[in-house]
Order: C-alpha cells, then sequence, then structure tokens
C-alpha cells in the first residue's frame, strides 16, 4: 500500500486542527476546579519542562499575584490574599509563621487549631490554613472595622439631613428658629465623620497588601 502524502498546505491544516485539539483537551481536563500542581507536572515532563521548574514557575507565579481588595463604593474596606502550598503545613511552619505574623503585626494574635485546620486572629485580621489534595491553602484577610462604622454612621447623618430638609421644602415650612442651621450642622457632622472613616483607607489597604504579600512570599520560598 502507498503511503499517503500531504502538501504543505494540507500539513499546515493538520497541525493546526491538531494544535486547537490539544488546547480543547486541556481546556475538557482541567475543567472547573482547574489543574493541580502535579497535573502541570505531567503535561510538562511531556513537553521536556522538568517538574522542579514547573513548581518554581507555579510559585512565583503565586507570588506575583497581588492580594485582592474588596471595595464599597469603589474604597478598599478589606484586604484578601490566598496562597496555595504544595507541601502539608508542618508544626515547625506553622510556628514560623505565627512568630512572623506577631512580629509584623506588632500583636500576639490569638492561636486556634482544629484537626487539620489553623488559625490566628486579631481583631479582624485573620490568618488561615486549611489543608488542600496537593497541600495546604493560607489565606490572609482583614478588613477596616473602624472606617466601616465612621462611613456609615456619616452617610446616615447625612441622610438624615436630607429628609429633614426634603420634609420642610414639602410642609412649605418656613425654615426659622435655627432650622436651617441645624440641617447644615446634621449634614456637616455626617460629611465629615464620612471623610475620616475613607481618608486612611488607600494607604491602610496597600500597607496590608504588602505585609500580606511579604508573608506569602516567605511561606512560598521556604
Amino acid at each position: 500500500m502507498t503511503e499517503r502524502r500531504f502538501s504543505e498546505e494540507d500539513a499546515a491544516e493538520i497541525f493546526r486542527r491538531a494544535a486547537e485539539l490539544e488546547q480543547a483537551g486541556t481546556q475538557s481536563l482541567a475543567g472547573r476546579e482547574g489543574m493541580s500542581l502535579a497535573q502541570l507536572q505531567a503535561y510538562g515532563q511531556e513537553a521536556g519542562l522538568a517538574p522542579e521548574l514547573i513548581a518554581a514557575a507555579a510559585r512565583s507565579l503565586a507570588q506575583d499575584r497581588p492580594p485582592e481588595m474588596r471595595e464599597v463604593l469603589g474604597m478598599p474596606l478589606g484586604v484578601r490574599h490566598v496562597v496555595e502550598l504544595d507541601a502539608p503545613m508542618t508544626d515547625a511552619r506553622w510556628e514560623t509563621l505565627v512568630g512572623e505574623l506577631r512580629e509584623h503585626f506588632d500583636a500576639r494574635g490569638t492561636v486556634k487549631v482544629d484537626g487539620n485546620l489553623r488559625q490566628w486572629t486579631n481583631g479582624n485580621l485573620s490568618v488561615m490554613v486549611e489543608p488542600t489534595a496537593t497541600g495546604s491553602r493560607v489565606r490572609f484577610s482583614t478588613n477596616n472595622a473602624r472606617s466601616r462604622a465612621l462611613m456609615s454612621a456619616g452617610a446616615t447623618q447625612v441622610a438624615a439631613g436630607v429628609v429633614i430638609g426634603g420634609v420642610f421644602v414639602l410642609q412649605g415650612t418656613a425654615l426659622a428658629n435655627g432650622a436651617v442651621l441645624g440641617m447644615s450642622f446634621v449634614t456637616l457632622m455626617g460629611a465629615t465623620l464620612f471623610s475620616m472613616g475613607a481618608m486612611p483607607l488607600g494607604r491602610w489597604a496597600r500597607t496590608r497588601a504588602e505585609q500580606f504579600r511579604e508573608l506569602a512570599g516567605r511561606l512560598l520560598s521556604g
């Protein structure tokens, strides 16, 4: 039987379709849950990449990913950062992390261990470690409760001032006996409280994000 020969155009089209099929197969294998480090290393070996290089690249990607800002009205009231480790969290590593947390945040905090779950908390600041199929996941999170409270109180007072003014306008009441002064005072105080809560948020969020990234970097390189 004569072996079939393909033209250059046919060969190019075959390679293109093969690449599409390979990509589709990879997406299908990844699924909604994504691929584990072990799966990535297996695919990498097929392409001639050493497993340790895949692991190093994965650590680099995780380290480069910025912390997530949880925003309200465009203002960062919370910061969250998740790190995936390719090995279980040992007692020694956990103790080292707790020591670094206390040093970083200048707070002793509270340590809680429940089976394979570990947690360090200090007020609204929390670091939780949970096991995964291939290692462990570390969740850094915090929120600025003080700013949230000030902004909420301020917004309430501003709304109250607007409502009071609206009532006077609808009733056609003459704004006498200090009504204008009272409305202005309530609104001004509300705006002041809101500003006091909002102004420090940018710097606070950047500081917490930098601290989370530094601690995550130590974990990933340790």
